[in-house]
């Protein structure tokens, strides 16, 4: 979803957490088939983008969701704009 969640944890637990817990567990259902490779071919500054959104119902099946690379710049202020329209900011 649009809302930011706290994780009431610190940063070093959050980095403990990420390299001592199953992550491959902890995201399943949120990787598509073939994520790995597509993944590693992403630039720093670059993130997927898909459609329909993933935090909607018609979203909600990663595999058929269309997506495609666009600059982290780009998914933040599509970010912000989708809260403002539904309503989260003003």
């Amino acid at each position: 979803n649009l809302e930011y969640e706290q994780l009431d944890i610190t940063y070093s637990e959050f980095l403990e957490f990420c390299f001592n817990n199953d992550l491959d567990k902890f995201y399943e259902g949120n990787r598509w088939n073939g994520w790995r490779e597509e993944v590693s071919k992403l630039k720093g500054d670059e993130v997927f983008n898909f459609y329909p959104f993933l935090w909607t119902a018609e979203g909600s099946d990663i595999n058929k969701s269309s997506r495609k690379i666009i600059s982290i710049q780009e998914q933040y202020s599509l970010n912000l704009d989708l809260r403002k329209q539904i309503g989260f900011e003003k």
